[in-house]
C-alpha cells in the first residue's frame, strides 16, 4: 500500500534520525510533565497564566514546519510525480494515489508533536487542546498545494530533492491562517479552522491529482 512505501521511505532516509529525535524529545517532555501532574508536582498557579494553550499552539506550529521540511526530504511531493504516474499508468486509482500521498504525509506529521504538546498543555491548565492537531495537518497539505504550483525542482546531489522556496512560501502562507484562527481561542474560530484544513486537504487532492496527470 502507498501510505506504507512512504513511511518506509521517511525511516530509511537520512533525515529521519533528527525527525525522530525531536517526536521522542517531546514524548519524554510529555512524560515528564504527566508525572508532574499525577505527583501533584508544580506551582498552582499554571492553571491561571494566560497564553499557554496559544504558547503550544506555536510550537506545534514551528515544529511542524521543521518536521514537514524533514519529511520532504523523503517523500517530496513533487519528487514522487514519476513514481504516482507510473502507478497511475498501471491500474491504480488516481484518487486512491492523491489521497494516499495527502493523507499519509498529513497524519505522520500530526502525529510528531501535537499529541505530545497537547498532553503537556494539559498538564499545565487541565485542558486538552485537540484542535491543535489541525495545525501539522494543514502545513502538510498546504505544503502539496505549494510545491503542485511551483514549477521549480530543487534537486540535492545524492539526487533527494527539497521544496523549492517559492513552494514554501506558498505553503506557509497557506497554513498560517489555521494558526491565526486558532489562537483567537473561540468556538466560531476553531470551527473556521476545521472547515479551512478540510479544504486545504481536499485542495491538496486535487492539485495532486493534476499534476500526475501532467507529468510526461
Amino acid at each position: 500500500m502507498l501510505w506504507r512505501v512512504l513511511t518506509v521511505n521517511l525511516v530509511r532516509d537520512r533525515s529521519f534520525a533528527l525527525f525522530r529525535g525531536i517526536g521522542i524529545c517531546l514524548l519524554l517532555a510529555a512524560a515528564t510533565a504527566i508525572g508532574f501532574r499525577g505527583g501533584r508536582i508544580g506551582p498552582d498557579f499554571l492553571p491561571g497564566v494566560p497564553g499557554i494553550q496559544n504558547a503550544g499552539a506555536c510550537i506545534v506550529f514551528m515544529v511542524g514546519v521543521v518536521g514537514n521540511e524533514l519529511m520532504c526530504k523523503a517523500n517530496n511531493p513533487i519528487g514522487l510525480l514519476p513514481q504516482l504516474r507510473y502507478s497511475w499508468e498501471s491500474g491504480f486509482g488516481l484518487n486512491s494515489l492523491a489521497w494516499g500521498v495527502a493523507l499519509t504525509q498529513s497524519v505522520l506529521l500530526a502525529l510528531l508533536a501535537a499529541p505530545a504538546m497537547g498532553v503537556i498543555v494539559w498538564a499545565a491548565t487541565g485542558v486538552l487542546p485537540v484542535e491543535t492537531l489541525l495545525i501539522p495537518w494543514s502545513i502538510a497539505s498546504s505544503n502539496i498545494i505549494g510545491n503542485a504550483y511551483s514549477k521549480v525542482k530543487v534537486r540535492q546531489a545524492d539526487g533527494s530533492m527539497e521544496m523549492s522556496l517559492a513552494g514554501a512560501f506558498i505553503g506557509l502562507l497557506l497554513a498560517v491562517p489555521v494558526l491565526g484562527l486558532l489562537l483567537l481561542g473561540n468556538v466560531p474560530a476553531t470551527i473556521a479552522a476545521i472547515m479551512y484544513t478540510a479544504l486545504l486537504t481536499g485542495g491538496a487532492k486535487i492539485c495532486l491529482q493534476r499534476r500526475i496527470l501532467s507529468q510526461k
